[in-house]
């Protein structure tokens, strides 16, 4: 039984279905559950502020 190389499209195709799963998760996710939204998490202690020099 001779091993057939497998189809390129397939790959293609699994690729195109794994970004568009993404990117749909993505937008999914900005319309439910926007970050903005969401209280600040507490701040570290162990770490530093970030300041911003203008």
């Amino acid at each position: 039984m001779p091993n057939k190389a497998p189809n390129p499209l397939f790959f293609v195709g699994l690729s195109v279905a794994s970004f568009g799963a993404f990117y749909w998760l993505v937008n999914y996710r900005a319309k439910t559950y926007p970050a903005s939204q969401q209280p600040r998490q507490r701040d570290d202690p162990l770490i530093p502020p970030v300041r911003k020099d203008p």
